[in-house]
């Protein structure tokens, strides 16, 4: 159980769902799925992911949303944690050779496969219940991931 105080937040890793195919095109984290789900919506003006936004607008001309599907939540204070197990999330995607539309495109694990990356998602969530004293660095799980590819 993670240890819960006032910097703890649960942090949900969604993926967009295309309604007119089924497919997945995106893959983020957010702590606030209802406001991230309108600014993805909305596409403004400064968003610069063109392809992402492009099959937004192909959805909304349908007459349709997006939706938002959460695939893993989070309860920590450290959010350099959730953006591992974002980047891992995507990396999954990737390697289960879903075109998803992130700028981003992490090559972390070039070695893992799925089934190793999905492991690697459970680490980081053990330990990110540790309490903040406890966890001694806080990349140590991507370090372990990293030497068990290479063997």
């Amino acid at each position: 159980m993670p240890v819960i105080d006032s910097t703890t937040k649960t942090y949900y890793i969604y993926a967009l769902v295309n309604p007119l195919n089924d497919s997945v095109f995106y893959v983020g984290a957010t702590a606030n799925p209802k406001q991230r789900m309108i600014s993805h919506y909305s596409c403004g003006y400064a968003e610069s992911n063109i392809e992402k936004c492009a099959i937004i607008k192909n959805i909304r001309d349908a007459g349709l949303r997006p939706a938002m599907k959460i695939i893993d939540t989070l309860v920590t204070d450290d959010v350099r944690l959730v953006n591992d197990i974002e980047a891992t999330w995507i990396e999954w995607h990737l390697k289960a050779g879903i075109p998803i539309t992130n700028l981003i495109r992490t090559r972390f694990y070039p070695d893992a496969d799925a089934a190793r990356l999905l492991r690697h998602i459970k680490r980081l969530k053990k330990y990110a219940e540790l309490p903040r004293d406890q966890r001694i660095h806080a990349r140590k799980p991507v370090v372990y991931l990293m030497k068990a590819s290479s063997s």
